[in-house]
């Protein structure tokens, strides 16, 4: 747990002044993104990645609700038997 702390922390402690760094991400952007083509493309890429994660999200949650009905049903059926 601490060398998980200490990986989130450190580069928050190394970037310390975020005014500069805001500026100079600003900067960096507006440079390099000087054509409408760039802005479309990273656009639709941000688009294409949203897409991706909620149809992973969505598949995810139909396997895990099939499995529950699937859980449900044994043991209503009694082929789960939970003793104590």
């Amino acid at each position: 747990m601490l060398a998980g702390l200490l990986v989130g922390v450190w580069p928050a402690l190394r970037v310390s002044n975020t005014a500069s760094m805001a500026a100079e991400l600003h900067d960096e952007w507006r440079a390099s993104s000087s054509g409408a083509q760039r802005q479309r493309a990273a656009q639709s890429l941000v688009i294409a990645q949203v897409s991706l994660v909620a149809v992973l999200l969505l598949a995810a949650a139909g396997l895990t609700l099939k499995e529950f009905l699937a859980f449900a049903a044994g043991c209503r059926s009694g082929s789960i038997r939970v003793e104590f």
